[in-house]
């Protein structure tokens, strides 16, 4: 079953530290639709048939590469990126340097430093599994401001994962949905 992976992450480049994605207040950052793809699925670990790398570049949010599977093998140029294939992901291509400006409004919830032990080997890892998090509010894709997260995961450290693994406490499809939401829920 696909959904039983965990997701590669989308990630933001901050100041030259790496930083997951595992919040989105509304929308996607990037959709590859709007540019001529059609991804699909080529691993269970990346259900959508992509992931992107982003940047925060003076005060600006950017789409720095792509690594996308096209289920019509069509690849076109974007931003004036010719991709090239993976050598990690088969049948992928990946545009790199692509510096295209995310016109995106609304909060990014940021975390790194995944705790192990409260890591979940589905979905997308939650707030409480995170020693760092941090939200960043974006109007155009211009940075507005950011706001410190990481007390508030470390209150509810390990929860998502404790209630994940409560066979008696919810349903299972429902906690599976959780798991691959990039919603702004504190879990």
């Amino acid at each position: 079953m696909s959904e039983m992976t965990a997701q590669i992450p989308n990630t933001v480049i901050v100041q030259g530290k790496v930083f997951d994605i595992i919040g989105l207040s509304h929308g996607m950052l990037f959709s590859p639709e709007d540019y001529g793809f059609h991804p699909s699925l080529f691993h269970t670990a990346c259900n959508d048939g992509y992931y992107a790398r982003y940047q925060i570049v003076k005060n600006q949010l950017f789409l720095d590469r792509l690594t996308i599977h096209s289920d019509n093998n069509v690849y076109p140029l974007l931003n004036g990126i010719v991709p090239q294939p993976s050598k990690k992901e088969y049948g992928c291509m990946v545009y790199d340097g692509v510096c295209l400006p995310v016109a995106y409004t609304g909060s990014i919830r940021l975390g790194s430093g995944v705790i192990d032990r409260y890591y979940l080997n589905l979905g997308y890892q939650k707030p409480s599994a995170f020693g760092t998090v941090i939200e960043y509010i974006f109007e155009e894709g211009l940075l507005m401001g950011e706001i410190d997260r990481s007390p508030d995961a470390a209150a509810i450290r390990g929860r998502f994962k404790r209630d994940f693994n409560n066979l008696s406490n919810g349903d299972i499809v429902e906690k599976i949905d959780r798991a691959l939401s990039l919603g702004m829920e504190w879990l």
